[in-house]
């Protein structure tokens, strides 16, 4: 089912007496919500509306735990993967730009997803871009302006996995829930940080539209990346888990294809399966890192900082370096140089037990006999800041050009970072093509957060 970007701009500038006609509650019934409360739809109040579109009148026909107001936040799910590529764009223009960056990004989602053609009468059709774009922009300067009215309800359904807590109404009702339509207002509602009205429709209603299918509809993983970088912008309790190329029987020294290789093989598919059973996957998908340059020593350093095993500037950072061969194994060639310099990195965006989902991966090695360390196969970041540091070195484009450049060797201490921050400037001159306005940044704390800082400049001014 198709997104309907026009519908909010072409139903609420109607009055109270025409909302009641519309099958939706009326203003004052809307206004008395609080946010998480809940109201019981009356009979009266389903009616023919000829201004609705016909996906709404079907839609309206399967309403059926009543209506409530929600944190818009909380629809965020994974279910929606289009919603990250929205709300990138609604953050730049809620903040005054139009950006190529922001733009770009939502129009590669929206392409995947109808392929720029939508109709549904009697709204007008949109065939590009720039219609899609538009008609989202007075979405947000409705929402901006205070849409709290009978006509802006948003329908959202359990899919059958996800059966409502409670019975009538009430906020029980509407757990586990994602949109069925009204993605362009949810993401409004959600980058304004105010709560949206929705709809509660029968279950089996919810289709899903995540990273998976879109990326069969031809989304880059590009994108469907940098998707997910927005999307861990408003969803700090999600995190990430790292499955290292220690876990890829193509990357172990010797690895020739045997049975204890294609055991190996049978573990990391399974370490996917067990991941989604401890929570929900917003997105999976490899990054290559140089397992040649000092991308792995600076990840390590990252993931682990404050821990003394890594070692000191004296010692050569020994803890860390010795962490980094376990993860990311370097069979050699003849000439005594890394035979598979770059290494597949399996992230995945994960809203869950984080640590149950990590210690759970490294269980099912550890049984299977698939690798002598099972602590070199996986990784979960524990905080938002930690998590938002390592997602921009590993998916975000100029993070992994860093990464894949950055050099380290001969350095300690706080210089090392200091260097790193230096190098990330050099790294971003060569991918300014992609930028519309220069960027810099002065030596950081350490690496990750100067990146973080240079994403966030350039998309200030993109």
């Amino acid at each position: 089912m198709w997104l309907l970007a026009l519908l909010l701009a072409s139903c609420t500038l109607t009055t109270a007496a025409t909302a009641n006609k519309c099958g939706f509650p009326p203003p004052h019934a809307v206004a008395s919500l609080q946010n998480g409360d809940a109201l019981a739809l009356r009979a009266d109040w389903v009616a023919p509306c000829g201004r609705l579109t016909a996906n709404k009148h079907r839609l309206l026909h399967a309403t059926a735990n009543g209506a409530a107001l929600l944190d818009a936040r909380q629809l965020l799910t994974p279910r929606r993967f289009d919603l990250g590529a929205k709300l990138a764009y609604a953050r730049a223009r809620l903040a005054g730009r139009r950006g190529k960056y922001a733009l770009t990004l939502y129009g590669a989602s929206v392409r995947a997803l109808n392929g720029f053609a939508e109709h549904d009468p009697p709204q007008r059709a949109k065939g590009s871009l720039l219609e899609f774009a538009l008609a989202f922009d007075s979405v947000l300067g409705i929402a901006e302006a205070g849409w709290l009215n009978a006509t802006a309800f948003v329908p959202v359904s359990a899919d059958d996995a996800a059966a409502p807590a409670g019975g009538e109404g009430g906020e029980e009702g509407f757990v586990g829930v994602s949109i069925v339509d009204g993605a362009h207002r949810t993401a409004a509602a959600a980058a304004l940080g105010r709560p949206l009205p929705v709809l509660r429709l029968a279950r089996g209603h919810a289709a899903s539209f995540d990273f998976r299918w879109f990326r069969q509809r031809g989304l880059s993983e590009r994108y469907a990346q940098a998707s997910a970088v927005e999307w861990l912008r408003w969803r700090p309790q999600a995190r990430l888990l790292l499955l290292w190329p220690a876990g890829d029987s193509a990357h172990l020294p010797g690895s020739g294809g045997g049975a204890k290789d294609a055991r190996k093989w049978m573990s990391h598919a399974k370490a996917l399966a067990e991941v989604a059973t401890h929570g929900a996957i917003y997105y999976e998908g490899t990054v290559e890192v140089d397992a040649a340059a000092d991308g792995p020593l600076l990840l390590m350093a990252t993931l682990y900082r404050g821990e003394e095993w890594l070692g000191d500037a004296a010692g050569g950072w020994a803890g860390a370096a010795n962490k980094r061969h376990s993860c990311f194994p370097r069979p050699q060639g003849r000439a005594g140089e890394i035979s598979t310099p770059m290494q597949s990195v399996r992230v995945v965006v994960f809203e869950g037990d984080a640590l149950k989902a990590k210690l759970a991966v490294r269980a099912l090695y550890e049984k299977e006999g698939a690798v002598s360390d099972s602590h070199s196969v996986a990784h979960s970041t524990d905080t938002a800041a930690e998590t938002a540091e390592v997602a921009t070195l590993l998916l975000s484009e100029s993070g992994r050009q860093f990464v894949n450049r950055v050099q380290l060797a001969g350095l300690g201490g706080g210089g090392m970072w200091d260097r790193a921050a230096t190098q990330l400037t050099d790294t971003l001159k060569v991918i300014m093509l992609i930028c519309c306005c220069m960027c810099c940044c002065s030596a950081s704390a350490h690496a990750a957060a100067c990146a973080t800082a240079v994403l966030q400049l350039r998309s200030s001014c993109c």
